[in-house]
């Protein structure tokens, strides 16, 4: 029987204080650790919004299996932003196709749902993920 995992269990993560690098197609955009922070609390929203959504669905096993793996997905995310290059001279994050689906979507939610103000480098981030 497929079950929903526990929003509870997850070790809650550290702010980053530092700025990140994302490589975007052949741009590198440098986002502050704040915007950082925005979007990985963005995410965990986003998770803890489903796994909630889930509880009170009585959702089918394919459809849990499929929300576990979009939470699998954003938590990976999240994990990259919050962990990666400490320090400006490391490597930029590389947003491939399926990481600037999933930005553009926390971007959406922190715009709309969340109704948080973007800052000028998440909107240079919306920006440069729709283009």
């Amino acid at each position: 029987m497929a079950t929903i995992g526990d929003p509870e269990s997850a070790t809650p993560r550290e702010p980053r204080t530092r700025p990140l690098a994302l490589l975007i197609g052949d741009e590198e955009l440098i986002l502050l650790g704040d915007d950082v922070n925005a979007l990985v609390e963005s995410i965990d929203k986003l998770i803890a919004a489903t796994y909630e959504a889930l509880r009170r669905s009585g959702a089918d096993a394919s459809r849990i299996e499929a929300s576990e793996r979009a939470i699998k997905d954003y938590d990976e995310l999240a994990e990259v932003l919050s962990t990666s290059g400490s320090r400006l001279g490391d490597p930029p994050v590389e947003i491939d196709r399926e990481r600037a689906r999933l930005l553009r979507q926390v971007v959406a939610d922190l715009d709309g749902y969340q109704r948080r103000e973007l800052t000028p480098g998440l909107l240079d981030l919306r920006k440069r993920l729709s283009a």
